[in-house]
């Protein structure tokens, strides 16, 4: 029986998640052929699916050149942080006033599940389940178009957490949404909007300057080393 192809949507949806779960790394060439052929998928299917991920900006695309998953600069990254600070401190403080006992327990799974792969140092697992985290709370806050703008947001954070984020930091992460939680079940609105933007502001601050050639560290002590031996 043949197998359908995969759907525009179906496509976005595949290198999306890839992105965000850090599969795809940032900077990583994303040729049209070798995704069609990879996924099955047509390349018209890909190439749309490409325009709308260059659209939320996880994926950049240069004329005649082809497309790359995105890298944002050290200056992006702390913009992205700053437009996140100011949306997700008034969601967090909607959510206080509006969540409902069906999404506190979505949010609370989450919660014991990023708690999970700490103990299993899953370090990636933990990442993508604390973007989720943001997401979530997001959307207890009732508002649609708050939510989707913060999970384009966190989408955009795994590649700054990637290029970035210390990882030596990002344990403090799980006891800081603890923290939220516990201000959001006791609709504690003034405290969880003063948690959110300290917990923020914390993140944004970690951010680093990565060593001069560290995203190739491996390539060059490749050829560095292939060179000594010859």
């Amino acid at each position: 029986m043949a197998t359908t192809a995969p759907t525009e949507d179906a496509v976005y949806r595949q290198i999306h998640a890839a992105i965000v779960d850090q599969r795809l790394p940032a900077g990583s060439r994303l040729t049209e052929t070798a995704l069609a052929d990879v996924m099955s998928a047509s390349r018209r299917h890909v190439d749309k699916a490409l325009w709308r991920l260059a659209h939320d900006k996880l994926v950049r695309l240069r004329r005649n050149a082809g497309a790359w998953v995105a890298a944002p600069s050290l200056q992006e990254a702390r913009e992205i942080y700053g437009l996140r600070l100011v949306i997700e401190e008034a969601a967090a403080r909607q959510a206080c006033n509006a969540w409902r006992p069906e999404g506190l327990r979505t949010l609370k799974a989450n919660l014991a599940a990023e708690e999970a792969a700490h103990r299993a140092r899953d370090l990636r697992e933990a990442v993508r389940l604390s973007g989720e985290f943001h997401v979530l709370l997001a959307r207890l806050s009732g508002n649609g178009e708050m939510a989707a703008l913060v999970e384009q947001l966190v989408a955009r954070t795994s590649l700054v957490t990637q290029l970035y984020a210390n990882p030596e930091g990002l344990g403090c992460w799980h006891s800081q949404h603890h923290e939220l939680m516990s201000a959001i079940t006791q609709r504690q609105a003034d405290r969880t909007a003063e948690l959110m933007r300290a917990h923020l502001m914390e993140l944004e601050e970690a951010l680093r300057v990565p060593p001069a050639g560290g995203r190739h560290r491996e390539l060059e002590q490749a050829l560095v080393g292939q060179a000594a031996r010859g």
